[in-house]
């Protein structure tokens, strides 16, 4: 049974420690917390109360000026209170009397009505002070109101200089003037105190909200960060014993694991997220012939590595899964080798790409072999057959062909007769070659390597189906590209393979053409490329993966042996050969030949 460990969250630190640091920090963190919105909600209210009362007083003077210099009623009061209302934040302004009926208001269809709540205020207060409360709005919003006694007659001596001026007043605008509730601030009746008054404001503390929201919010992020510096600080302390034992640790980790990566049997190549080449083991040098380097102001990137590779790098990046190929890959020495070259991503623990992966085996000398074991029993069923084949119908065929040439001179007065006897004939030389194909495929192909001029092997192997051409109107042109005059290689063999393809093409243009024999270098610098390409037919694309197998052939009178020969014959001479065709836009062979 697998046992729970006990250490702390941190390797080294109990769990009790980092708790009691924590409870430690975190009253401090609170107090400061709460103390410093305290002082943040005093001063707001201290700057309400301070523009309230501006406000206020700024009314008084306002509604005071214009009863002095123009003679103000009730509804100049009233015009004025709502020019003021608009300033920004104010949500009202009204003013009632000491039972709360409303005399003006920022919006009149609420005057005459009753202000509610109304406070309660003291019998006998100072008409200079002002309080404040705060109040929910009937959208919900809050309000902060500051409100006082309306008094904007606060110079008496000025009732002299007013009464004057309302002598002077026509009648009907004095009586108006002494009988509204304004006018009973400055013309007192029967020398009574007038009704006491009451102004109030009200601000919108949406703003106000919302900034104290944001003003909470940082206190709490820069107390969490004091927290967690605190915190940090002192499991710092307690992780640096713990860091050394585990850098230790790790440092053994990492010498046994580079140990491994860099003697494993297979290439391995890793690949940062900015595609550059981070390592790349000992097998993966050897087999690509490069030394790849991460160091250095300039290291290895994808860009680098050989085509082949950075193919399969490119779909792993591309695709962010896993691709495996295998591809024929030429090292710097000129030897070809089969590569099995597996591409995949690296994910860290939150699944983000790291890198990537490339694993390279070399699969050479298991191909070689399977191949090796292939032909081998090829060849074998084919010698058998091949011998069968030669003893039983070989000696046969040519007494057939005797008798059919007997009867074609006997009966060469009578046409039809002849024709029998020649078509007997006829087929049993189409027999006889399959016969021979079928021996020369089987039978083992030496090689005598010798220097052969390229232009002189091509022109005379074309001037050996030059009648073929002629006959089905087929041109024919010689293009040499290749900076090599003569290759090493076997002229009777490399002569037969182009024999081959040649009647292959003159078989695929039954109605004429054009024949392009093409000789160029190789990518590589150490092989040379021939290419036969003609206008015919074409081969169909499921076809293409059969043309090179024995006796596969499409055409009725064909062997299927001719392709399978041009095979066995580049293999033999350590090239190959490649195809490209589609239907109705011709033919190309491609033969890579060493140079």
């Amino acid at each position: 049974m697998r046992k729970r460990s006990r250490s702390g969250v941190l390797p080294g630190i109990s769990s009790f420690v980092i708790i009691g640091v924590v409870l430690v920090i975190i009253p401090i963190f609170v107090f400061i917390v709460v103390d410093n919105i305290k002082t943040h909600d005093k001063r707001v209210v201290e700057s309400f109360k301070e523009r309230g009362v501006a406000l206020i007083r700024s009314f008084e003077a306002g509604t005071r000026t214009g009863m002095i210099v123009m003679m103000w009623n009730a509804e100049k009061v009233q015009r004025l209170l709502i020019e003021t209302a608009l300033q920004e934040d104010i949500d009202y302004i009204l003013i009632t009397d000491d039972r709360g009926r409303i005399l003006a208001h920022s919006d009149p269809r609420k005057i005459g009505r009753l202000y509610a709540p109304f406070p309660s205020l003291p019998q006998k207060n100072d008409p200079s002070t002002a309080y404040w409360r705060i109040l929910k709005g009937p959208d919900g919003t809050q309000v902060f109101e500051v409100y006082k006694q309306f008094t904007p007659n606060r110079y008496p001596a000025l009732r002299g200089r007013l009464k004057q001026m309302l002598g002077r007043l026509p009648p009907d605008r004095r009586r108006r003037l002494l009988d509204d509730w304004f006018g009973i601030h400055f013309f007192p009746q029967g020398g009574a105190k007038p009704v006491r008054q009451f102004i109030f404001v009200g601000f919108d503390m949406g703003k106000v909200n919302a900034a104290r929201g944001a003003y909470i919010r940082h206190m709490a992020v820069m107390g969490i960060i004091l927290l967690l510096i605190g915190c940090v600080g002192m499991v710092a302390l307690f992780s640096i014993q713990a860091y050394r034992s585990a850098r230790s640790s790790f440092a053994r980790v990492k010498a046994f694991s580079d140990e491994v990566v860099a003697n494993m049997p297979a290439g391995l190549i890793t690949i940062g997220p900015d595609r550059s080449v981070t390592s790349c083991n000992r097998k993966a040098s050897e087999i690509l012939g490069y030394e790849y380097s991460s160091a250095g102001d300039e290291p290895a990137t994808v860009l680098s590595l050989p085509p082949v590779v950075r193919s399969v790098a490119d779909k792993v990046m591309d695709t962010a899964g896993n691709v495996s190929e295998e591809v024929e890959y030429t090292g710097v020495d000129g030897t070809r080798m089969s590569l099995d070259i597996s591409g995949s991503v690296i994910r860290d623990a939150s699944g983000r790409i790291s890198g990537y992966l490339l694993l390279l085996k070399d699969l050479t000398g298991i191909r070689k072999l399977e191949r090796e074991v292939a032909r081998s029993k090829r060849f074998a069923t084919i010698g058998k057959l091949a011998a069968g084949v030669a003893h039983e119908i070989r000696n046969p065929l040519s007494s057939i062909k005797g008798f059919a040439t007997y009867f074609k001179e006997k009966f060469k007065d009578s046409e039809e007769e002849r024709k029998t006897a020649q078509t007997m004939i006829y087929e049993v030389e189409r027999l006889n070659r399959a016969v021979t194909q079928l021996l020369e495929f089987s039978r083992p192909v030496s090689v005598e390597l010798a220097d052969v001029p390229v232009s002189e092997l091509i022109e005379h192997s074309l001037r050996l189906v030059e009648n073929d051409f002629k006959r089905k109107g087929i041109d024919y042109s010689v293009n040499i590209r290749s900076c090599r005059d003569k290759i090493s290689t076997d002229r009777d063999r490399l002569n037969q393979i182009l024999l081959n393809l040649y009647l292959n093409a003159v078989e695929a243009m039954d109605e004429g053409g054009r024949l392009a024999v093409t000789v160029l270098d190789g990518d590589d610098g150490k092989t040379v490329v021939i290419e036969v390409s003609d206008t015919g037919h074409g081969i169909r694309e499921e076809h293409l993966d059969h043309i090179f197998d024995p006796y596969f052939t499409t055409r009725s009178t064909g062997t299927g042996l001719g392709l399978a020969i041009v095979y066995k014959l580049v293999e033999t001479l350590g090239g190959k050969i490649t195809v490209e065709s589609a239907v109705g836009r011709g033919t190309v062979f491609r033969i890579y030949i060493p140079a």
